[in-house]
C-alpha cells in the first residue's frame, strides 16, 4: 500500500479524500499499524490510478484466506486470472521491479518463460489464450 501511495505522489489528504477515509487512517495503514477492510483497499488503489484486484491475493493472505470458500475447483480462466493477479500484488509489493530483476533472479529461464512473466505483468484485459500465443 505504501508503495502504491508513494509513486501516486498524492498527498496522504488527498488520497484520504479519494479513497473514503481520513487522512489519519491512510498514515495508519502505511505504517502497517491498521489491517484495512477489502473496500478501503479498493477505494486507496483507484485513488492511486491501480487495479484493486492486482491486490487481492495479498489482502486476503494478510487476513488469513486461503481460499475462496466456495469448495468448488476454479476453472482454468480463473486460475489463471487469480495466479496473474496473485503475480501482480507481488510485483506491486516489490515496488515493481524490472524485468531484469526476474531474468537475474531466474539464471535458467529461458526467453519464452520471461516473455510469460512480462506477459502476467502487462494489462488484465486479454485472456490468458491470447496472453500465450
Amino acid at each position: 500500500m505504501s508503495y502504491l501511495h508513494r509513486s501516486s505522489g498524492l498527498p496522504v489528504r488527498t488520497l484520504g479524500f479519494r479513497s473514503g477515509v481520513s487522512a489519519s487512517y491512510v498514515y495508519r495503514v502505511m505504517a502497517s499499524e491498521r489491517n484495512p477492510a477489502w473496500e478501503t483497499v479498493q477505494g486507496i488503489a483507484r485513488a492511486c490510478d491501480y487495479d484493486p484486484g492486482d491486490l487481492l491475493d495479498l489482502w486476503n493472505a494478510a487476513q488469513g484466506f486461503t481460499a475462496d470458500g466456495s469448495g468448488t475447483p476454479p476453472t482454468y480462466a480463473q486460475a489463471l486470472a487469480r495466479f496473474q493477479g496473485a503475480f501482480r500484488g507481488l510485483h506491486l509489493a516489490t515496488a515493481r521491479a524490472p524485468l531484469q530483476t526476474f531474468s537475474d533472479a531466474l539464471e535458467t529461464a529461458s526467453r519464452m518463460e520471461l516473455r510469460l512473466i512480462e506477459s502476467l505483468l502487462g494489462p488484465t484485459t486479454a485472456t490468458g489464450a491470447e496472453r500465450l500465443s
